[in-house]
Protein backbone atom coordinates (compact mmCIF):
# COMPACT_ATOMS: atom_id res chain seq x y z
CA UNK A 1 0.00 0.00 0.00
CA UNK A 2 0.97 3.26 -1.04
CA UNK A 3 1.21 6.02 1.68
CA UNK A 4 -0.23 9.33 1.00
CA UNK A 5 1.21 12.35 1.46
CA UNK A 6 -0.98 14.95 4.31
CA UNK A 7 -1.87 17.88 2.60
CA UNK A 8 -0.16 21.19 4.09
CA UNK A 9 -3.46 23.19 4.16
CA UNK A 10 -6.65 22.58 5.92
CA UNK A 11 -9.86 21.30 4.49
CA UNK A 12 -11.42 24.74 4.42
CA UNK A 13 -8.03 26.22 3.40
CA UNK A 14 -8.46 23.87 0.05
CA UNK A 15 -11.94 24.27 -0.02
CA UNK A 16 -11.27 28.37 -0.45
CA UNK A 17 -8.64 28.06 -2.68
CA UNK A 18 -11.26 25.62 -5.51
CA UNK A 19 -13.59 28.65 -4.87
CA UNK A 20 -11.61 31.52 -5.34
CA UNK A 21 -9.74 29.36 -8.58
CA UNK A 22 -13.02 27.34 -10.11
CA UNK A 23 -15.87 28.30 -8.70
CA UNK A 24 -16.26 32.22 -8.15
CA UNK A 25 -14.83 32.27 -11.43
CA UNK A 26 -17.37 30.45 -12.98
CA UNK A 27 -20.31 32.10 -11.07
CA UNK A 28 -19.29 35.55 -12.30
CA UNK A 29 -19.55 34.54 -15.79
CA UNK A 30 -21.85 35.64 -18.41
CA UNK A 31 -22.62 31.94 -19.39
CA UNK A 32 -23.22 31.27 -15.78
CA UNK A 33 -26.17 33.31 -15.52
CA UNK A 34 -27.81 31.94 -19.16
CA UNK A 35 -26.53 27.97 -18.45
CA UNK A 36 -29.06 26.80 -16.26
CA UNK A 37 -27.15 23.03 -16.65
CA UNK A 38 -23.95 24.61 -15.51
CA UNK A 39 -25.70 26.69 -12.69
CA UNK A 40 -27.30 23.19 -11.47
CA UNK A 41 -23.58 21.33 -11.72
CA UNK A 42 -22.05 24.16 -9.93
CA UNK A 43 -24.14 24.30 -7.19
CA UNK A 44 -23.99 20.29 -6.82
CA UNK A 45 -20.59 20.31 -6.99
CA UNK A 46 -20.27 22.90 -4.01
CA UNK A 47 -22.88 21.20 -1.94
CA UNK A 48 -20.80 18.02 -2.28
CA UNK A 49 -17.32 20.46 -1.63
CA UNK A 50 -18.77 22.22 1.36
CA UNK A 51 -19.54 18.51 3.34
CA UNK A 52 -16.26 17.06 3.07
CA UNK A 53 -14.57 17.37 6.27
CA UNK A 54 -10.79 16.36 5.60
CA UNK A 55 -8.14 17.55 3.49
CA UNK A 56 -7.53 14.51 1.97
CA UNK A 57 -11.49 14.54 1.21
CA UNK A 58 -10.95 17.74 -0.65
CA UNK A 59 -7.84 15.80 -2.42
CA UNK A 60 -10.16 13.47 -3.70
CA UNK A 61 -12.99 15.26 -4.68
CA UNK A 62 -10.62 17.71 -7.17
CA UNK A 63 -9.00 14.35 -8.66
CA UNK A 64 -12.13 12.95 -9.23
CA UNK A 65 -13.46 16.29 -10.74
CA UNK A 66 -10.56 15.96 -13.39
CA UNK A 67 -11.62 11.98 -14.14
CA UNK A 68 -15.42 12.67 -14.30
CA UNK A 69 -15.77 16.11 -16.30
CA UNK A 70 -18.98 17.22 -16.53
CA UNK A 71 -21.75 17.83 -18.69
CA UNK A 72 -20.58 21.26 -18.90
CA UNK A 73 -16.68 20.85 -18.80
CA UNK A 74 -17.30 21.54 -22.97
CA UNK A 75 -19.08 25.11 -22.22
CA UNK A 76 -16.64 26.19 -19.54
CA UNK A 77 -13.68 25.20 -22.54
CA UNK A 78 -15.47 27.24 -24.91
CA UNK A 79 -15.72 30.42 -22.56
CA UNK A 80 -12.03 30.04 -21.40
CA UNK A 81 -13.40 29.61 -17.86
CA UNK A 82 -10.99 27.54 -15.87
CA UNK A 83 -11.06 24.06 -15.31
CA UNK A 84 -9.56 21.70 -12.66
CA UNK A 85 -6.57 20.99 -15.02
CA UNK A 86 -5.83 24.26 -15.52
CA UNK A 87 -5.14 24.58 -11.88
CA UNK A 88 -3.81 21.41 -11.26
CA UNK A 89 0.00 22.74 -10.89
CA UNK A 90 -1.11 25.79 -8.08
CA UNK A 91 -3.12 22.77 -6.11
CA UNK A 92 -0.82 20.31 -5.52
CA UNK A 93 1.20 23.18 -4.27
CA UNK A 94 -1.52 24.91 -2.42
CA UNK A 95 -1.81 21.27 -0.98
CA UNK A 96 2.09 19.82 -0.83
CA UNK A 97 4.22 22.63 -1.56
CA UNK A 98 5.43 20.97 -4.71
CA UNK A 99 4.90 19.16 -7.77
Amino acid sequence: MVKRAQPQKSAQELKDFLDDNIFSVIEISDVYSTNIEMQRIIKSSKKTLNSLSTAIEVVDFFWNAIIEKSHSYDVVIEHGLPTFEDIRYRFDLECYGFR
